[in-house]
C-alpha cells in the first residue's frame, strides 16, 4: 500500500493491593490515510483521506478478602475514530483515478465516539451455584461531515453533514448451577436493554429520524446427565422468552412524515438437544433452536438525487429454526483437533437485502420474503505437528435457496440468499524454525456471492497474508518486530457491488500492504 499507516499499542496490568485491587489500562492508535482516492473538500483543517483511530480501556478488578467468592469488576472502554467512508468506485483495477460519476470516490468524512461504561459482579455462592450481575451504558456519536460540495444532478444537491447519536442501558443478572445430582450444568436469568437514537441531515435530504427498542429476554438453559441409559449421555433442554418493542419514525424535509413503524413482539425461544460423549475427549450430538429477529425500518437516502420525495420502507420481524448436527474430538495426545459440523435452516419472512427497492431504483434494501432454506457443513483442524509447526485448516460448504419469494418477487423463486457464498476456505501455518524466531502465512478464499437479489455477481477471490517475527530481549525489557505483508498478491476483490441509475458501484478490499510492529513488554 503505497500510503503509510503508523500505529501503536501500550498495555499496563498493576496491583494497587495485592491479591485484592488491580488495575488495566490498555491503549492503541494509528494515524494514515485511505487507500482509496476520496474526492470531496471538507472544512477547513481536515484533509478527505486522512484516517485517524484512538482507543482506551481501564479496568479495575476488587476482589475483597472480607467477603471470599465476590469479585467486581468496572471497566470504560473509549474510542475515537475519524476517516472517510469507503469510496465507491467504478474500476476495481484502478482506485486511485478521479471518476466522472458523481458518486464513484465520493464520501463523506466521519467522525465516530463511543463510550462504553460497565460494571461486572460475580459471587461464587458455593462450589455449584454462581450469581453474576451487570449493567453497562453506551453512548456512541457518528457524523458524517459536510463536505461542503454542491453536486449537480440538473439541480443542485447539497450532501450536508448527517449524524446519529445513540445511546443504550443494558442490565444482566444470571445464576449459573454446577453439578448436583442428574444436573451437569445450567444457567437462568434475565438481560433489558433500552435503546434511543436521533438522526439528522442539514443538507438536500434535510431529514430527521428518531427511534426507541425496550427488549427483555427471560432465559434458561439445563444438561441433563442420562448415564444410567447411556454412559456419556446428556440431554440439553432450554428458551428464551423475548419481548421486543421498538419504534422507528422519520422526517423530511421541514418535519413533515415520511415513514414510522410501531412493533411490538413476544416470542419463545425454544432450544433442545443431546450429546454423547463415548470418551472425554471426543463428543457428537445434535441441537434444534429456534432463533427472532425483530423488524425495521429502511430509508431511501438516494430518492431526493433523482427528484424523487424521500421513502421509507419496513420490513418485519424473521423467524429461523435451526437444525445441527455434530462431532469433534481431540487425538495424538491434544496435538490434533477436528471437529465438524452439519445444519438445516429454514427462515421465515426472512429479511433480505434486495426484497426491497424503491421509486428511485437507486438502492437495494432489506424486505420480507415468506420462506428460504439453508443446509451446509463446517469442518475445521489444528494439527501441532511439532512443538516448532503447527498447521490449521477449515472449510465450510454452504447452499441456500428461496422457496417461496411471495407474489411481489416471483423472479427470485430458488434464488441464492445474498452474501451467502457457496465455499469458504481457509488454512494457516505457524512455523519457529529457530527459537524465537516465527513466520506465519495464512490464506483465505471466499465464493462468489451477490450484495443484494437482482445484483451483479462479486467474483470469488483468495488473499493470502505472511509475517515474520523475532522476539529478543534488552536487559529487562522483552522485544519483539514483526515485519507482514497483508494481501500478498495484491488481490482486487469486491466487498459491494451493485447496479443502480447512477451506473455499477464497488467496495474495494484493501490492496497489498506492506508493515512493521515492534512490540516492548518490561
Amino acid at each position: 500500500n503505497e500510503d503509510d499507516v503508523f500505529s501503536g499499542a501500550f498495555m499496563v496490568n498493576a496491583p494497587l493491593i495485592e491479591d485484592e485491587l488491580a488495575i488495566r489500562i490498555t491503549g492503541e492508535g494509528s494515524l494514515g490515510q485511505s487507500y482509496v482516492d476520496i474526492l470531496p473538500t471538507v472544512p477547513a483543517g481536515f484533509d478527505p483521506e486522512d484516517e485517524r483511530f484512538g482507543r482506551i480501556r481501564g479496568k479495575l478488578l476488587y476482589e475483597p478478602r472480607q467477603m471470599p467468592g465476590l469479585s467486581l469488576l468496572f471497566s470504560v472502554d473509549h474510542v475515537e475514530n475519524e476517516q472517510p467512508t469507503q469510496g465507491l468506485v467504478n474500476d476495481v483495477d484502478n482506485i486511485r483515478i478521479d471518476n466522472t460519476n458523481p458518486f464513484a470516490l465520493v464520501s463523506s468524512y466521519e467522525d465516530v465516539t463511543q463510550t462504553v461504561y460497565q460494571a461486572k459482579s460475580t459471587y461464587e455462592i458455593n462450589d455449584r451455584l454462581t450469581w453474576v450481575s451487570r449493567v453497562a451504558y453506551l453512548d456512541n456519536e457518528l457524523l458524517f461531515r459536510d463536505t461542503e460540495d454542491v453536486l449537480d444532478f440538473g439541480f443542485p444537491f447539497v450532501l450536508g453533514a448527517t449524524g446519529f447519536d445513540k445511546s443504550q442501558i443494558e442490565a444482566e443478572t444470571y445464576l449459573q448451577f454446577g453439578e448436583y445430582g442428574i444436573m451437569r450444568r445450567g444457567v437462568v436469568g434475565v438481560i433489558h436493554n433500552t435503546e434511543h437514537e436521533d438522526g439528522f441531515n442539514t443538507g438536500t435530504l434535510e431529514f430527521s429520524a428518531d427511534g426507541r427498542i425496550a427488549n427483555t429476554g427471560i432465559y434458561g438453559e439445563v444438561e441433563i446427565s442420562a448415564d444410567e441409559l447411556v454412559e456419556g449421555l446428556t440431554f440439553v433442554a432450554g428458551g428464551r422468552l423475548e419481548i421486543d418493542d421498538r419504534f422507528r419514525r422519520t422526517q423530511a424535509p421541514l418535519g413533515n412524515p415520511v415513514g414510522d413503524i410501531d412493533l411490538q413482539a413476544t416470542e419463545f425461544l425454544p432450544k433442545l438437544g443431546v450429546r454423547y460423549e463415548p470418551t472425554e475427549n471426543t463428543a457428537v450430538g445434535y441441537t434444534y433452536s429456534r432463533g427472532f429477529r425483530a423488524g425495521g425500518l429502511d430509508v431511501d437516502l438516494t430518492a431526493p438525487i433523482f427528484q424523487l420525495p424521500l421513502s421509507t420502507s419496513a420490513f418485519g420481524p424473521e423467524f429461523i429454526d435451526q437444525h445441527e448436527i455434530y462431532a469433534r474430538g481431540s487425538f495424538l495426545d491434544g496435538r490434533l483437533n477436528l471437529s465438524a459440523a452439519g445444519f438445516y435452516y429454514v427462515w421465515d419472512d426472512a429479511q433480505v437485502e434486495g426484497a426491497a427497492q424503491f421509486l428511485g431504483g437507486a438502492v437495494s434494501l432489506i424486505g420480507n420474503v415468506p420462506e428460504a432454506v439453508g443446509f451446509g457443513a463446517e469442518f475445521a483442524a489444528v494439527f501441532a505437528v511439532s512443538p516448532q509447526l503447527s498447521i490449521t485448516g477449515s472449510l465450510g460448504l454452504l447452499d441456500t435457496e428461496i422457496t417461496d419469494p411471495g407474489a411481489d418477487l416471483a423472479e427470485f423463486d430458488g434464488a441464492a440468499l445474498p452474501r451467502a457464498p457457496e465455499v469458504t476456505v481457509s488454512a494457516g501455518i505457524a512455523w519457529t524454525p529457530i527459537e524465537d524466531l516465527i513466520a506465519k502465512f495464512d490464506v483465505r478464499h471466499i465464493g462468489s456471492t451477490v450484495s443484494a437479489l437482482g445484483q451483479p455477481e462479486m467474483s470469488s477471490y483468495t488473499v493470502a497474508d505472511v509475517s515474520l517475527g523475532h522476539r529478543f530481549a534488552a536487559g529487562s525489557t522483552e522485544f519483539q518486530v514483526q515485519g507482514f505483508v497483508k494481501n500478498l498478491l495484491d488481490e482486487r476483490y469486491e466487498t459491494f457491488k451493485e447496479l443502480s441509475q447512477i451506473g455499477l458501484l464497488s467496495a474495494v478490499g484493501r490492496p497489498r500492504t506492506f508493515g512493521v510492529a515492534l512490540t516492548a513488554r518490561w
